[in-house]
């Protein structure tokens, strides 16, 4: 029994664990969206100022999506990101 407490809390912590350090945060669509504001770079102050947060503009983008669904495109953007 403790066997399988401790796979599920080691699955847990490395699934949930790269969110929470590169992010702040475990839930995989605000990490998605943190991720597609990063990936969009650096915005002026005017820019910020017409288009909004870019951040608040990619949760409204996949504001649809399944938590599942988020994993697999953040995970996806990672693999896009060391493969360049």
């Amino acid at each position: 029994m403790r066997t399988l407490a401790f796979m599920i809390v080691l699955a847990e912590v490395l699934i949930l664990g790269p969110l929470m350090l590169l992010y702040g945060q475990v839930d995989p669509c605000r990490a998605l969206a943190a991720e597609m504001a990063n990936r969009e770079g650096p915005t002026s102050l005017v820019g910020d100022i017409i288009n909004g947060d870019p951040e608040v503009a990619a949760r409204r983008d996949i504001a649809d999506l399944s938590t599942g669904q988020c994993y697999v495109r953040i995970y996806q953007s990672w693999i896009h990101r060391i493969t360049g």
